[in-house]
């Protein structure tokens, strides 16, 4: 994702012949060059004051129809609802302060709302991305578990 990012403007490609053995990220290389218009941010910083909380996002990208998605990598073998919320903990952060790099700087500044976002669990047999399009549902799930976890660390 990096290199599309920093050599080819995020545009998703695969160099070179493809292998014989598929690792897990040449199955995602190729589902990127189909499904990816372009990558927008990798590792990026982000926080929220309202829920107290700070984060990185895997990945942020454009897909073919021009919708914004935030894409989570994971090693489990599925994708789960906790994982969905974090994307959403990732949206809210983003929307707030924009896409930082390590040092703080806004690299990237939403100019529309995230549209959906994606988990790719690496750990199952033939990984592919699972989606979720309620962003507001998960949002809200994201901000009831920090206030969960505040009651309970009181």
């Amino acid at each position: 994702v990096k290199n599309c990012i920093n050599l080819y403007k995020g545009v998703p490609r695969i160099e070179g012949e493809p292998p014989e053995v598929k690792t897990p990220v040449d199955i995602f290389a190729e589902w990127a060059v189909k499904n990816v218009k372009r990558f927008i941010a990798s590792e990026g910083h982000g926080y929220n004051e309202k829920n107290w909380t700070g984060g990185i996002l895997d990945c942020l990208y454009e897909d073919l129809e021009g919708r914004l998605v935030i894409l989570d990598f994971k090693s489990s073998k599925d994708a789960y609802m906790s994982h969905f919320f974090q994307c959403a903990g990732n949206d809210l952060q983003i929307t707030e302060s924009g896409v930082l790099d390590k040092d703080g700087n806004v690299i990237y500044k939403l100019e529309r709302p995230v549209d959906y976002y994606a988990v790719l669990p690496f750990g199952a047999v033939k990984p592919e991305p699972v989606f979720h399009y309620d962003t507001v549902g998960a949002r809200e799930g994201f901000e009831s578990a920090v206030k969960i976890h505040k009651l309970l660390n009181k």
